[in-house]
């Protein structure tokens, strides 16, 4: 998987090239906090664990105001559940259960190539005002359960390939000179897929945080 997402990155780059004059790239890292909500009652996740997601950014302005935006990313994602019922479950490729009333820690991390539309005011003195809206699909790389702080075992085939999500981000760049700006601002993210492979439940994934880079 990690060669198809390199693979996809490379020809956007690539498809870009020709309009370097338009594109910015950069580095990004948002921190933030992600909690799971489920469509019944077997499955309950209302608790904040701390996340992070880092990595590269690029951005193909069309006019001077308004950008595709692309990347990719590493994003860890903890979500902490509690169940109300028995689950049959796969670890480390064994059969186990999660019991009920006990609460368990599933921590993946995922490759994140998100697609979205970048809208940005016009020159402030040395700021802008931005807004990015994306859809965002991520490819599971790795995920691990816990319960109580230890390590159960790896937990991939309870855990969705695909995790889907739309994002917002709103925020400021301010200038450094020339082409170099950083950007700080606030980023929402609403999955909307589910991110286990529970026969009787369907959990997805939420987080809000701060988003923080540099583009060259």
């Amino acid at each position: 998987m990690k060669r198809i997402a390199i693979l996809i990155l490379s020809g956007v780059v690539l498809s870009l090239n020709i309009y370097a004059q338009k594109v910015r790239f950069g580095i990004t890292a948002d921190p933030k906090l992600n909690w799971v909500n489920s469509m019944e009652t077997k499955v309950l996740g209302n608790t904040l664990l701390p996340s992070i997601n880092y990595g590269l950014m690029i951005e193909r302005f069309f006019t001077d105001n308004y950008a595709f935006s692309t990347g990719l990313s590493i994003d860890h994602l903890s979500s902490k559940i509690r169940c109300t019922d028995t689950f049959n479950v796969k670890i480390s490729g064994k059969s186990d259960s999660l019991m009920p009333s006990s609460t368990y820690d599933i921590r993946s991390n995922y490759l994140k190539i998100p697609l979205g539309l970048k809208l940005l005011t016009r020159e402030i003195g040395y700021f802008r005002i931005y807004a990015d809206i994306a859809f965002v699909p991520e490819i599971l790389l790795r995920s691990t359960i816990y319960s109580k702080d230890e390590k159960l075992g790896d937990f991939q085939k309870e855990t969705s390939l695909i995790n889907l999500s739309y994002q917002f981000a709103l925020g400021i760049e301010y200038s450094l000179g020339g082409t170099t700006s950083i950007h700080a601002g606030l980023i929402y993210s609403n999955g909307f897929s589910d991110i286990t492979r529970f026969d009787d439940d369907k959990v997805m994934t939420n987080n809000m945080g701060l988003r923080l880079g540099l583009i060259f």
